[in-house]
């Protein structure tokens, strides 16, 4: 069966705004490489995690294939078909099948609009709703997501909620037009504790319900691990490892894996892990190191990791690694 969605050889540089100095001498321009040349396959009704430290490019792979901002090279396919080839009035019906869940409630939700003119906006653009009948859908989706009775906080402004309320409003948004697909960025990460795990189970609950397919941009790999079916190791914008989630948690290949799921406390405080530590911080963006990006930080590096750039290779079926090591 053919993915939902597919990412070919994607690639997002940001253009270095040129300093004086640049200029006097004619520098050529630089580039921010967030994205370089990744491929990523997501299965209808399954959820595929980015997973990665600051500046991995997780969430400039969300927003390109959002649409919010265009690739420098590369494909992204949705049921087939290249999103960025599309006329404008095909893009905006594609518009219906994905929506995203943005990191911070506190930001992604207008201070001056009421519950019902948030949640009921893609309703008024998309499908003509208005009046009784927006209002009347608009409360059915706070009562979806847990914010019941709705009628209580259709006419409320997001300053009169918490964290984790917002966010269930911007989850109503997400669904009101009842997507195929959704990002969510960070989804949890702004939240206390306490309220993390009912927003996870309601994503879950939601995907069940409604059949939906999950691209997951996280950092905590216990939420990661809770709500993955596969996932994919992003460093300094290339792909590290990727294949089933719990495969790679029970058999992480590559050295950053490595180190980050032993950071990561198990469940079980039985169970002891070998510590794998990073020296020093990520590298730069507009200048990554030659051969494989990880070489400078990695306490297992061979000679070749310095000169060659390594290739995702099979490992297991459908677990797939970049590391000279396993080749």
């Amino acid at each position: 069966m053919q993915p939902l969605v597919e990412v070919k050889g994607l690639k997002k540089y940001y253009p270095v705004e040129k300093s004086w100095i640049d200029k006097l001498l004619s520098r050529e321009r630089r580039w921010v490489r967030a994205v370089d040349s990744i491929d990523l396959e997501i299965e209808r009704g399954e959820t595929f995690s980015l997973v990665g430290e600051s500046g991995s490019g997780k969430t400039t792979t969300g927003l390109v294939l959002m649409q919010l901002v265009e690739p420098t090279e590369g494909e992204i396919l949705f049921e087939g078909r290249d999103i960025f080839s599309l006329r404008e009035e095909e893009r905006r019906r594609l518009r219906r099948d994905m929506q995203m869940v943005f990191q911070n409630p506190y930001a992604s939700l207008n201070p001056r609009m009421t519950v019902e003119e948030i949640v009921g906006e893609p309703l008024t653009i998309h499908l003509g709703l208005k009046g009784e009948e927006r209002r009347r859908r608009v409360i059915e989706l706070l009562d979806i997501v847990g914010l019941n009775p709705g009628k209580y906080y259709v006419d409320r402004y997001p300053h009169e909620f918490s964290g984790g309320q917002r966010q269930r409003i911007a989850i109503a948004r997400a669904i009101a037009l009842r997507p195929k697909f959704i990002v969510a960025d960070e989804p949890v990460s702004s939240l206390d504790v306490s309220i993390q795990a009912t927003i996870l189970n309601l994503l879950q609950e939601l995907k069940r319900e409604f059949k939906l397919t999950y691209l997951l941009i996280a950092h905590n790999l216990a939420v990661v691990r809770y709500m993955s079916d596969k996932l994919a190791i992003m460093y300094l914008g290339k792909i590290m490892e990727k294949g089933v989630s719990e495969e790679i948690f029970q058999n992480p290949q590559h050295p950053y894996t490595k180190a980050l799921i032993s950071a990561f406390p198990d469940i079980n405080p039985d169970v002891k892990r070998d510590r794998v530590l990073l020296r020093g911080e990520i590298p730069s963006p507009i200048a990554p190191p030659p051969g494989c990006r990880f070489h400078t930080r990695c306490p297992f590096r061979l000679e070749i990791c310095e000169r060659d750039e390594p290739k995702l290779v099979e490992v297991e079926d459908g677990h797939l690694v970049a590391c000279h090591m396993v080749e």
